[in-house]
């Protein structure tokens, strides 16, 4: 994270760290705690602890990313799990 932007890399897991994507995500704060990958491998989601807001970006069959979407929520989100 660098001021109010995150840089989100992809790489093949392949063993060779191979770079694929690089999205830019802005953020009011450094306050982006945890990413998540959902179950299905489709979306990257991550909360922003202020000012209380869950992003996503989807995931797109070659690994690279599509833009990102976010929804409003309660203030100080830390954390995010799926249930299926």
């Amino acid at each position: 994270m660098q001021g109010d932007f995150l840089n989100v890399l992809a790489f093949r897991p392949d063993g060779k760290l191979e770079f694929v994507d690089r999205d830019i995500i802005q953020s009011t704060m450094d306050d982006i705690l945890a990413l998540k990958v959902d179950p299905t491998g489709r979306f990257l989601i991550f909360p922003n602890y202020e000012p209380g807001s869950v992003f996503s970006l989807t995931i797109q069959s070659d690994g690279t990313t599509a833009p990102q979407a976010s929804a409003p929520t309660s203030a100080q989100i830390n954390a995010i799990e799926m249930t299926p």
